[in-house]
């Protein structure tokens, strides 16, 4: 199944979700392609010394949309200390709305 047809499913199998996670460059990427929305990106820490994005909007004006650019699943050097932090971040972009 193609990602854009798997986001397709998910989004409307959850259509009373308030917040949308992306994690990974390709999947924001792909999510914007396929909401045709334009994310907000803020730079940020990376991993191993390396810059990463965050980014934040809103899909369809209504669902928060929250995503990073280092994929956590198949990054090298991913530790309990930087998911923490990221959390931390995460946090902070939702309440800032």
């Amino acid at each position: 199944m193609s990602l854009s047809r798997l986001l397709n499913c998910q989004v409307w199998l959850l259509g009373g979700i308030d917040l949308i996670i992306l994690n990974g460059r390709t999947v924001i990427n792909e999510f914007e392609r396929w909401g045709n929305i334009k994310l907000s990106y803020l730079d940020t820490e990376g991993l191993l010394g390396r810059s990463a994005q965050m980014v934040s909007g809103y899909y369809n004006k209504r669902v928060r949309v929250i995503g990073w650019s280092t994929n956590l699943q198949s990054s090298h050097g991913v530790t309990d200390d930087y998911i923490s932090r990221l959390a931390v971040r995460i946090k902070n972009l939702y309440i800032e709305g």
